[in-house]
């Protein structure tokens, strides 16, 4: 099991805790406090190639997480409005459709979300509060409009280096239904790609799965597509992830 979904576990158990036994504020907390305990003990966890979630605390019946960005990032993409909006909309739809926060949802927990940089410079921080979630309503966009969004986040970021000499070049939208993603592994780098691997595909597509930035892309039914290119642009490996792949 890895560490994404012990993380919901525990806070699924919890959760029903909450539930089944109690109906104040002081109880709830002391539920929280039980789930960033747990939690903590999976952490320090990397999301991504850029954001590592190092801690979880309990504040009466707010649940804090506390993440760092690494150096390898924009951090003027990450500061600007439109990723914190679109962070934000992610953050409220896995709260809305996460069966694991179901019984915290109903107790009117908030949930806020810390990010620095590894100096300690908050780049950003977005509290969810209980009116948020309750009244929430999903915007109405396009596989493509979607996607489209996600390139144009992404160009603020990319090219960014993912291991030492292999950078995730760039992400573009091909045929209005998939999203294609370049990574740039030089030969130096000695790592071994093979287009007929049916291990690496499942890798990616568990990768999706437990993406919360792709949730909307998943709902809509949307093709991943992972290309690896040379030094020089040729490219040597892809994988196609399809709806049938990762649902």
């Amino acid at each position: 099991m890895n560490k994404l979904k012990q993380i919901c576990n525990v806070i699924l158990i919890s959760s029903l805790f909450v539930f089944l036994f109690t109906q104040c504020d002081n109880a709830v907390n002391k539920a929280l406090k039980l789930v960033a305990q747990e939690t903590n003990k999976l952490l320090p966890m990397q999301y991504d190639a850029s954001t590592t979630l190092l801690k979880v605390e309990a504040e009466g019946t707010t649940l804090k997480y506390y993440y760092e960005i690494g150096d390898n990032i924009n951090f003027d993409a990450v500061t600007s409005e439109a990723n914190k909006k679109q962070v934000q909309e992610n953050l409220l739809q896995v709260l809305v459709n996460s069966k694991e926060l179901a019984a915290l949802r109903t107790m009117d927990v908030s949930f806020l979300h810390e990010y620095k940089s590894k100096k300690g410079e908050v780049l950003m921080s977005i509290n969810i509060t209980p009116d948020m979630y309750k009244n929430y309503k999903p915007k109405n966009e396009s596989l493509e409009d979607i996607l489209t969004d996600l390139v144009e986040i992404h160009s603020k970021t990319l090219p960014v280096e993912i291991a030492p000499g292999i950078s995730w070049s760039s992400t573009k939208v091909e045929g209005g239904n998939t999203l294609v993603y370049e990574y740039t592994i030089p030969k130096e780098a000695g790592v071994q790609m093979d287009s007929n691997s049916a291990e690496v595909k499942q890798k990616l597509a568990d990768g999706i799965k437990s993406d919360n930035t792709l949730m909307n892309v998943r709902t809509k039914g949307g093709n991943f597509k992972f290309v690896y290119v040379d030094a020089n642009g040729t490219e040597y490996a892809s994988y196609t992830v399809t709806p049938a792949d990762y649902k």
